[in-house]
This record gives structure tokens, C-alpha cells and sequence, in this order.
């Protein structure tokens, strides 16, 4: 047998969807893309009273800490009496004197032991208010979890619609490709030329756009971090965060507008092949 010639060697078939049938695989994604963004809105207002309860219960918190900081001066002084008295006591001879000290002991602990019984139920009420925190961030937790699984999802959704754009797009512009083969071939290698540019700045834009996407949607989840900050270094950690997103946006948007001005570029001078080749 002689071996096969070049030509005769068979090459894969590349089928390639028509735009009508990309289009119908978006349908289902951009349903799926509204039914999560309605979830989000439904977990956002299932959230509300949970942090109003939330800031509530905190106030709460505050006032009783507050109000134990004028106690714990009077018990610090109330157990430093007695330690007086008891180091008096250990100095004194058996006898009456040390009786009166003894004395004197027994009136500091009972108004000691009075005062512990009265900050009981301020310290049961103080220590149900923090289990009912814990139990609202569990609850809170479950909500964001859920947050974060949807927008994992509607990330994975997004790609995949931004994939079947770039499809369309690109069968858009093969199509037109071919149109001007037809018209004229005297333009073709420069039509290509500048086709190829614009691809190729589009494969410089997408990775800019995707990036400026996931910063944004990481501010969102800062800034909703930041508004539940439950004290000075925990939202002074959000802030920064959020400053250090905000500046990783502001670069990427720079680089995004030189990129997009090189598009604007490239496109125009297709446009104006493009017009020659329609003339």
C-alpha cells in the first residue's frame, strides 16, 4: 500500500453553533441568573431583622457592662477592706480586741456576699444576652453561607454566559469575515489584520473586565463585613480592606481604559476596511 498524501488525510470536522442555538443555551442560564439574584434579594431582607435584633441585644450588652464598671470599684474596694482587715486580724492577740476585728470581718463579707447576690441576676441576664448574640450570628452565618454559595454559583453562571458572548461575538465577526472575502479579496489580509487586533485586545479586556467583576463583588462582601463590625479593629481591618480594593479597582480600571481606547482604536480602523471593502 502507498501511504496516504497530505491532502487525503483526513481532518476533524469542527461543528460550530449557529447563533440562534447559542442564544437558546442563554435562556436557561439567565433565568437561573434571575431566580439567584431574586434568592439574594430574599436573604438580604431575611437578614434585616436579625441584625436589628442583633444591634438590640449589643445596646443591651453595653448599658449592663456599663453599669457593672461602678460595681466592680466597689467590690475591688470592698475586698480590699477586707484584706486590710484580715491581715490586722492575723497581727491581733486572742482576746477581745481580735474579737472586734473578727467582727468587723463578718459586717465586710455579709455586705460583700450582698453585693455579689445583687449582681447575680445582672451577670445570668448579661450571659443570656451573649448566647442570644451567639445564636443570631448562627443564624446570620447560615444566611451568609448561603450568600456565598449563590454568588459562587452566579459567578460560574456568569462565565459561562460571558463564554457563549464571546461565541456569538466571534461568529459575528467570522461572519462578517466572510462577507468581505465575497466583496472584495484585495482587502482580506488587511481585514484579518485588523480583526486579529481586536481579538486580541478583547483577550487583553476580558481578563481586566472578570478581575474588575471579582474585586467589586469582594468590596460588596467587605462593606457588608464592615457594617457588622462589632468593634474598632475588627471594622478598622474591613476599612482598610475595603481601601486596598478600591485601589486594586482604580489600577485595574486605568488599565481597562488604555485597553479600551486601543479597542476603540482597532475597531475604527476595521470599520474604515470594512467601509472600503463595502464601496
Amino acid at each position: 500500500k502507498y501511504p496516504q498524501k497530505q491532502d487525503e488525510i483526513r481532518q476533524p470536522i469542527v461543528i460550530e453553533e449557529t447563533k440562534e442555538e447559542l442564544l437558546r443555551q442563554k435562556v436557561p442560564l439567565e433565568l437561573e441568573r434571575k431566580k439567584i439574584g431574586r434568592r439574594k434579594m430574599a436573604l438580604a431582607e431575611q437578614k434585616k431583622p436579625f441584625v436589628a435584633k442583633k444591634f438590640e441585644k449589643l445596646k443591651e450588652i453595653e448599658i449592663i457592662q456599663k453599669g457593672f464598671e461602678s460595681l466592680d470599684r466597689r467590690e475591688k474596694d470592698i475586698e480590699k477592706k477586707e484584706k486590710s482587715i484580715e491581715k490586722k486580724e492575723s497581727l491581733a492577740e486572742p482576746g477581745q480586741q481580735k474579737r472586734k476585728i473578727e467582727e468587723e470581718r463578718w459586717r465586710v463579707e455579709e455586705t460583700r456576699r450582698q453585693m455579689e447576690q445583687k449582681r447575680w441576676p445582672w451577670d445570668e441576664k448579661l450571659n443570656n444576652l451573649l448566647k442570644e448574640v451567639n445564636k443570631i450570628d448562627a443564624d446570620l452565618k447560615v444566611l451568609e453561607d448561603e450568600e456565598l454559595e449563590l454568588l459562587k454559583q452566579e459567578n460560574v453562571i456568569l462565565e459561562k454566559i460571558r463564554e457563549i458572548n464571546r461565541k456569538i461575538e466571534i461568529g459575528a465577526i467570522k461572519e462578517k469575515l466572510k462577507e468581505l472575502r465575497k466583496i472584495k479579496n484585495l482587502f482580506q489580509n488587511k481585514s484579518e489584520v485588523a480583526l486579529s487586533s481586536v481579538e486580541r485586545i478583547d483577550a487583553k479586556l476580558n481578563p481586566l473586565l472578570e478581575k474588575e467583576e471579582t474585586v467589586e463583588t469582594e468590596k460588596k462582601i467587605v462593606e457588608e463585613n464592615e457594617k457588622m463590625a462589632q468593634d474598632f479593629p475588627e471594622r478598622k481591618k474591613m476599612e482598610e480592606e475595603r481601601w486596598y480594593l478600591e485601589e486594586r479597582r482604580r489600577k485595574i480600571e486605568t488599565e481597562k481604559w488604555q485597553i479600551e481606547k486601543e479597542k476603540e482604536k482597532a475597531e475604527s480602523h476595521l470599520k474604515e476596511i470594512n467601509k472600503k471593502i463595502s464601496e
